[in-house]
């Protein structure tokens, strides 16, 4: 029981981080795409789409995340989501201590995804 509570707890605060970045992204994105994105990225990402688009996409699917981690629902879907956006941001600034930080974070969401799916009663919700 208190397992789960810590559990519940760690994947809570995981998604508070996301929530409160995403809504950082929402609210500002070109601020938020100057601090966060490389200009070679951010020149990339202009090609495609503009960057203010693309920070709004990002940050809509944070909360998003943030949402599903918080109310405990498909976190099979969820946690493999925030992996792969804290590997794109550990990518996309190279090794500082921002990086290290999500790295940090990114171990955490790995713990977390493979306890959920070793337990199959929690797999699907």
């Amino acid at each position: 029981m208190k397992e789960k509570i810590s559990r519940r707890i760690f994947q809570s605060s995981i998604g508070g981080l996301f929530g409160y970045f995403g809504i950082l992204a929402l609210m500002d994105p070109i601020t938020e795409a100057g601090t966060w994105i490389s200009p070679s990225i951010i020149t990339l990402i202009e090609f495609i789409i503009p960057v203010s688009v693309f920070m709004l996409i990002l940050g809509a699917l944070q909360v998003t995340i943030a949402f599903l981690l918080i109310l405990d629902k498909y976190t099979h879907i969820a946690l493999p989501l925030a992996a792969v956006l804290l590997g794109g941001i550990i990518m996309n600034l190279g090794w500082n201590t921002v990086a290290l930080r999500d790295l940090v974070i990114l171990t955490g969401v790995g713990y977390l995804y493979f306890d959920i799916t070793s337990h199959t009663e929690d797999y699907i919700r």
